[in-house]
């Protein structure tokens, strides 16, 4: 996984090019599980190509700028970038809260597994909790959309940027075999032809 990389990147893995990543500000990831070699040293190469300059109205630098990770997972697991988490006030003021999440099975079974949540707010209180058991098939990628509801929410503002952790434990019986935190801002936002943009109002 590649959070920067500017620009215009070239990513090879033991001589295999990988892909092109033109942007210089977003991450991006590939799967290399296939690739891999276990008789000898395995190998990344990144080019970047910044000549056709000024690319930027400020000086962006060039290369690898930000942290770059190697990810293994389980063949049951949670994607980069696999989840999401969104929310809507009701007119009582409670907030309603859908947990998306991918999960990925690369296996050639079908897999049952259960998916935990805990909803942790700014103060750090456990406000909400859930389990959820799925079942995906064999090589399959399915989204899991799991709802809760958050009584009196602390919302968030640039004053007051009150944030909410969720936790979501992919689990095998008592086995956790991945975890995704997910931080999240309760608020609403509105626009009005007449009064404009309005925020938690």
């Amino acid at each position: 996984l590649f959070e920067g990389v500017y620009r215009n990147a070239d990513i090879y893995f033991n001589g295999t090019h990988l892909g092109r990543h033109t942007n210089g500000y977003s991450s991006f990831h590939y799967d290399i599980s296939e690739l891999i070699r276990r008789d000898t040293l395995n190998s990344i190469a990144v080019r970047t190509d910044c000549s056709k300059m000024p690319s930027d109205p400020w000086y962006s630098g060039a290369g690898i700028f930000r942290p770059v990770r190697l990810i293994a997972t389980h063949s049951l697991h949670i994607p980069p970038g696999g989840n999401y988490v969104s929310s809507t006030l009701d007119n009582t003021g409670e907030a309603l809260l859908n947990v998306s999440m991918e999960i990925r099975n690369d296996g050639r079974k079908a897999r049952r597994f259960d998916l935990h949540y805990d909803i942790v707010d700014p103060d750090g209180g456990l406000v909400a909790k859930g389990k959820a058991t799925h079942v995906v098939g064999p090589e399959t990628l399915d989204t899991i959309v799991q709802p809760f509801r958050i009584g009196n929410p602390l919302l968030w503002s640039p004053e007051s940027p009150r944030l909410y952790v969720v936790n979501c434990y992919l689990m095998d019986g008592n086995r956790q075999i991945d975890h995704l935190q997910t931080i999240h801002g309760i608020r609403s936002a509105r626009f009005d032809p007449n009064l404009g943009f309005t925020l938690n109002g």
